[in-house]
């Protein structure tokens, strides 16, 4: 089974309705479904690839500084 950890400010976590913990709960369970078939959908496409190791790691490399610079 998957876990989900949510990080909330304690002044917001006492403020949360039944509805919104619903919302919450569902929008991160919509979003973990969403990156695990992005995943799927990379993983199809390099399992066609001649790309080597070492290519995925430097392509990998360059993703994660352009993602996390934004």
């Amino acid at each position: 089974m998957a876990q989900i950890t949510i990080d909330i400010p304690e002044n917001e976590f006492e403020d949360f309705s039944k509805e919104q913990w619903e919302d919450l709960i569902k929008n991160a369970i919509t979003e973990r479904k969403m990156k695990e078939l992005k995943w799927k959908h990379i993983k199809e496409i390099s399992s066609k690839s001649q790309a080597t190791e070492k290519d995925v790691e430097e392509l990998t490399e360059k993703a994660m500084v352009k993602h996390y610079s934004q």
